[in-house]
């Protein structure tokens, strides 16, 4: 690999490389946008495969539509679990926070004082 010239002791996924990657994600599902059908109350799953360069700037290679996600490796099957948590807790402050407090049962109040 290339020396990007300089120390890489100061990189970080959180700070450095995932601010990118979300950059390509979001410029790439902009560019779309007109041309899916828009569903109230759904979502899709797209899968992304990113490649990095020898500059580390991350480039979308491909975008799956409901990309498979069977375990096919012990570092996927952890991936795949906390990819599920991440978006079930997101479906779930959508669904909280975008409903009025007083169409909310009683187990939707108590979701959201948990929230």
């Amino acid at each position: 690999m290339k020396s990007l010239g300089g120390s890489h002791n100061d990189f970080t996924w959180k700070q450095q490389m995932l601010p990118k990657i979300n950059d390509r994600v979001w410029r790439t599902l902009k560019t779309l946008q007109e041309t899916q059908e828009q569903k109230n109350n759904c979502f899709e799953i797209y899968g992304f495969d990113i490649v990095l360069d020898e500059e580390l700037n991350p480039w979308v290679i491909e975008v799956n539509l409901s990309p498979a996600c069977s375990e096919r490796a012990p570092w996927l099957k952890t991936m795949l679990e906390e990819s599920c948590f991440d978006l079930l807790t997101h479906v779930q402050q959508r669904i909280l926070l975008t409903n009025p407090p007083e169409a909310w049962s009683a187990e939707m109040q108590q979701l959201r004082e948990q929230a």
